[in-house]
């Protein structure tokens, strides 16, 4: 059944009103507005601007706990985003990609992983083919994408399938990786984080610690050029590795690399721990 967004809307600014007053609110109330003013479009003249106007209202929504209204606005931006679908551009297919990843990130907060599966897969598949399509910008979202999906497959179970989508996002990301390029993208330290934590879920230690030291060295470079963005994924990756690397059987491996973590995680010109009495 269709939703009456009107009368919707009007209950979902009910229900901010009792709420204590955040910022969040307030966002919320804002995406409230700017969803009244697309909600009476008729199905054939959808705009981007409604379709995202709902996905931020489910944003916000969701951030403030009401996760099943959340759950409503995901849908409504879902089902604007399919009406516009086929108009040649390549925004609506990035626009349902998009609505679908948020409906994907409601369904998950509220318990449901198979239907977010459902809806993840359903953006690997628009990805893939916008990968297909203009491979000298599409990967990087195909594997973005792959990384989510493989998240939630090994939530709910399906540990196979999800390592088959981690490995697959590595894969892309190696493959379109530029050696040439002055700045580094995140894209394949986040693959290899997936990859590593899929992995260690199904006891394959050596493989996950292989995954965890080639993220150390991502994470590196990215710190090297942006150390106020990224030093803190190559502390926690050092520490993820540590505890792979005691689970091996190499403490002092271990050890070496828990002690460069907490390094990275001093303040800037802080001294270093005191040297032990002689």
């Amino acid at each position: 059944m269709e939703l009456d967004a009107i009368a919707w809307l009007d209950g979902v600014a009910a229900v901010l009103t009792e709420s204590t007053q955040t910022r969040s609110v307030a966002a919320a109330e804002e995406a409230v507005q700017r969803c009244r003013q697309y909600a009476a479009e008729p199905p054939a003249a959808c705009t981007r601007e409604g379709v995202r106007s709902f996905d931020g209202l489910a944003r916000w929504l969701a951030a403030l706990g009401h996760l099943d209204d959340a759950r409503v606005a995901a849908e409504e931006a879902v089902r604007r985003a399919r009406l516009r679908m086929g108009d040649g551009s390549g925004a609506p297919g990035a626009d349902l990609a998009a609505s679908l990843t948020r409906l994907s990130f409601v369904f998950t907060d509220l318990g449901l992983l198979d239907d977010a599966v459902i809806a993840a897969d359903e953006v690997c598949g628009l990805n893939r083919h916008r990968a297909a399509t203009r491979p000298d910008s599409g990967h990087p979202d195909l594997a973005g994408s792959l990384g989510n999906l493989a998240r939630l497959l090994d939530r709910a179970g399906r540990p196979d399938q999800a390592l088959a989508a981690a490995q697959e996002a590595v894969q892309l990301c190696r493959q379109h990786a530029d050696p040439r390029a002055v700045t580094v993208t995140p894209d394949l330290a986040i693959a290899l984080g997936v990859l590593m934590s899929i992995l260690t879920g199904m006891n394959r230690l050596a493989g996950a610690e292989a995954a965890a030291a080639e993220a150390v060295g991502q994470y590196r470079r990215l710190a090297a050029a942006e150390p106020d963005t990224f030093t803190i994924g190559l502390a926690g990756t050092l520490n993820y590795r540590a505890a792979l690397l005691t689970r091996l059987g190499r403490p002092n491996d271990a050890q070496a690399a828990a002690e460069e973590a907490g390094r990275l995680r001093q303040p800037r010109g802080a001294p270093g721990p005191r040297p032990l009495p002689a």
